[in-house]
């Protein structure tokens, strides 16, 4: 039996703007060269080499799916394919009907990644400053341990950098929301 061959390729961001349906067409891209989706990871996709397949791919938002999720995307002839956290990527043969036909599952999909992402910026605002209140605290009481504030300053900073992760996701699906919403109220 032979090794299987892989493949590790990039992600552009299957968060932010409209990069999703770029991976998801570069994912297709591959596969009509034999590279069919296996996993996904943070920062890529991993890729194994199998017979070329006119594949188009779907990626789905649930926070916690359950078999009957599952199903119903089976039902429709999509084949389940990997998940990173609550990202849940999908397969099927070209011409099949896609996941999203009607704006009301669109917009809803949207208003619920712009929401998760507004909460998860808020927490890290939050603990950027809670972390901050405690290094300018440590400085200015004698009694309170240094070392305590130096670590929550470099907590804090690490939870700055972090900030971009979070809010740059959230602006682009606020972005989606708004353009699904303008899509579906015809309005202009």
């Amino acid at each position: 039996m032979s090794e299987k061959e892989y493949k590790y390729i990039e992600t552009h961001g299957v968060e932010v703007d409209d990069n999703d349906q770029k991976d998801l067409d570069m994912l297709s891209d591959y596969a009509r060269k034999g590279w069919i989706l296996e996993e996904m990871h943070v920062l890529g996709y991993k890729l194994v080499k199998k017979e070329p397949q006119n594949l188009i791919y779907s990626v789905d938002i649930e926070e916690n799916p359950d078999e009957e999720y599952f199903h119903i995307f089976e039902e429709s002839g999509w084949k389940y394919i990997c998940s990173s956290r609550h990202l849940h990527f999908f397969s099927a043969l070209e011409g099949t009907t896609p996941i999203y036909t009607d704006e009301d599952s669109l917009v809803g999909k949207y208003k619920m990644m712009k929401d998760k992402y507004l909460e998860f910026t808020k927490r890290m605002v939050y603990f950027y400053l809670l972390t901050i209140m405690i290094a300018l605290f440590s400085e200015v009481i004698d009694w309170f341990p240094t070392l305590i504030g130096e670590i929550c300053l470099v907590v804090g900073t690490v939870s700055l950098i972090a900030l971009p992760f979070t809010f740059m996701p959230y602006l682009s699906y606020r972005k989606k929301y708004k353009g699904a919403i303008k899509n579906r109220f015809n309005v202009y």
